[in-house]
């Protein structure tokens, strides 16, 4: 199966059978939205064959896995989740005529018209915007940002310090720490560091922001003693909900976890869709033992989409390509409407806030809608 031609700069060809790929995390940092993604696309393709590609979020993983996927003649690839990965594998996605549906890929950096990248879940702006107003309903007039280096989180901790900055509150530098990174001690020091310059002006009004993947359990695991009175830590939507604060060896994370108060933001679900994204999250849950997130669900979304789109034998990518977005503005799904706008990103979303309790379990703590965060 191969692209039997092509026209056009920018490599968007004919194509001759239709086969549908996946580039998903199932062993690295983002293996819980790796798997409970790859069971939501299986339901919305609903019996299609689904070739996937396991990256573990590296993105030299993505890129040599999306050409194999090519060599399969797959014309829609489902992924990849984080921005890193997108940003190493878009030129070719776009030479090649290969029409990129990301479930998770938030940076605004990649936003971009006119290119083969459609993204169905929010990017970063909405989301700080969600954080900012949670800070701001806290309380918090400092934030210190934490955040692992790679294009996604990178794009999250500058967005944190422009909108806080904005919104009149003071934003600290921030830490960063690579994707390598096993031994936390010098992060954390700096964070402390940080975080007490603020606090030596601002009180204990200082809240702490992490952006990052399933890691951020073992960074959290090195603050044992952080007890500041009304800390908040916030989480971005990398390990919202993720399984690595449940298992049994996370008991330090889910310490600091309680002393401080963290709750996770992540992709919220429409409570006037609950028909159609319950039973999906059942059987995602069924599947793989996960609750899925927004993220999860806008994979099944892009999933019905595309078989949708698929279904009228678009002739060539860029008629693939409209085929989906003409779908996508009048589609109303798991995740809500999935109209997308002139860089092909979500336009909207609400948003929910997560924190542990003691079972351990997430549950529900705030919602960011319309610009409002209300308490369930």
């Amino acid at each position: 199966m191969a692209i039997v031609g092509c026209g056009g700069n920018s490599g968007r060809g004919t194509f001759g059978t239709t086969t549908y790929g996946a580039l998903l995390d199932l062993s690295g940092p983002g293996k819980t939205l790796g798997a409970t993604s790859q069971a939501a696309i299986n339901i919305g393709l609903d019996g299609e064959r689904l070739a996937v590609e396991d990256t573990g979020s590296v993105p030299a993983n993505a890129l040599e896995g999306l050409k194999r996927l090519h060599a399969r003649g797959v014309r829609v690839v489902f992924g990849p989740q984080s921005s890193s990965e997108l940003a190493q594998i878009k030129p070719y996605a776009d030479a090649n005529g290969i029409v990129l549906m990301s479930m998770g890929s938030t940076a605004s950096a990649l936003s971009v018209a006119d290119d083969n990248v459609l993204r169905f879940c929010p990017p970063d702006p909405l989301e700080i915007q969600a954080v900012v107003a949670y800070l701001q309903a806290e309380g918090k007039t400092g934030v210190v940002p934490v955040w692992r280096n790679d294009v996604g989180n990178t794009g999250l901790a500058s967005q944190l310090k422009t909108q806080f900055a904005a919104a009149g509150g003071t934003a600290a530098e921030g830490v960063s720490y690579e994707t390598t990174t096993t031994d936390f001690t010098t992060t954390v020091a700096a964070v402390r560091n940080q975080a007490t310059t603020l606090r030596g002006t601002l009180g204990n009004n200082v809240g702490l922001f992490f952006g990052g993947f399933d890691e951020a359990a073992q960074l959290m695991a090195a603050f044992p003693d952080e007890t500041v009175p009304g800390q908040i830590a916030i989480g971005g939507d990398g390990f919202a909900k993720a399984g690595a604060f449940l298992a049994p060896g996370a008991t330090a994370a889910r310490a600091f976890a309680a002393k401080n108060n963290l709750v996770t933001v992540t992709f919220g679900l429409d409570p006037a869709q609950q028909a159609v994204w319950g039973p999906v999250a059942t059987q995602v849950k069924n599947a793989t033992g996960e609750d899925p997130d927004g993220f999860a669900l806008a994979a099944y979304d892009s999933a019905v989409i595309a078989k949708r789109a698929l279904g009228n034998n678009p002739n060539g990518a860029d008629a693939l390509l409209a085929a989906i977005v003409g779908e996508a503005s009048t589609y109303v799904g798991a995740t809500g409407s999935c109209q997308l706008d002139a860089n092909g990103d979500r336009q909207a979303s609400t948003f929910e806030f997560y924190g542990l309790s003691e079972t351990p379990s997430w549950v529900l703590r705030a919602i960011y809608r319309n610009g409002t965060i209300v308490r369930p």
